[in-house]
């Protein structure tokens, strides 16, 4: 009777043995498969362009016969995007710009985590109606991080030849520029700004978008972009 019971004891062993070797074993395979199958890490890819092109902008440099555009979606409460204009954009203004190679534009894309940057997109658009775009922009990159519309206030008085329309035009709705701009960002899609489109210009004013630019690069990743497009657009 005892040894009965120990060959029973036995069997049952070998049976709870197999038992956790069973699960190590599809434990072991699960986890490799899901290894095999998971991505490595590395760079996010930007999401395909859409095959609709995008119009060029308002507020736009360079000449109108250039073939290369590049556009910027940009939001004036953006650290990087200021720090884009004070650092790159002299460059590529110098060397593809003011040559008449590339047409540069403006796009607007106020966060909504920004409390001051519709107001501010406002402020550059209403210094439009005067031909100060430009000089308001670059007023409110470089306060960035210090936008008061009080402080704007003040300085459309010393830019502008008629402060009082300026005034108007800020108590009035924003311009329907500001929300067509955003709206053509999130159709890229815009994910975060700056946010640069590069492309060629079509016959009827719109631009064929061919690459996207995230966040802050170097001169030579603009070059890269803008130097291909250039040899694309000469047939080179």
């Amino acid at each position: 009777m005892d040894s009965e019971k120990k060959g029973i004891r036995s069997i049952l062993d070998t049976v709870a043995t197999l038992a956790v070797i069973g699960v190590a074993v599809l434990v072991a395979i699960q986890v490799l498969g899901g290894r095999s199958s998971t991505p490595s890490r590395g760079p996010r890819p930007e999401p395909a362009l859409p095959s609709e092109p995008q119009a060029l902008g308002a507020n736009r440099q360079g000449s109108p016969t250039a073939k290369v555009v590049m556009l910027e979606f940009a939001d004036f409460q953006c650290g990087v995007c200021s720090t884009f204009r004070k650092t790159l954009l002299p460059e590529i203004e110098r060397d593809y710009v003011q040559t008449g190679k590339v047409q540069f534009a403006f796009r607007h894309f106020p966060l909504p985590n920004h409390p001051m940057a519709r107001d501010a997109a406002q402020a550059s658009e209403c210094a439009a109606t005067q031909g100060k775009f430009w000089e308001m922009s670059a007023y409110l990159f470089d306060n960035s991080t210090r936008l008061d519309k009080a402080e704007i206030f003040k300085q459309a008085n010393s830019l502008l030849p008629k402060p009082a329309d300026f005034e108007t035009c800020m108590a009035a709705p924003p311009p329907a520029l500001i929300e067509q701009d955003f709206k053509a960002g999130e159709a890229l899609p815009v994910r975060g700004t700056p946010t640069f489109v590069f492309g060629l210009m079509l016959p009827d004013g719109r631009v064929e978008a061919k690459q996207r630019m995230s966040g802050m690069s170097t001169i030579a990743d603009f070059r890269k972009a803008l130097d291909a497009l250039l040899a694309q657009a000469n047939g080179q």
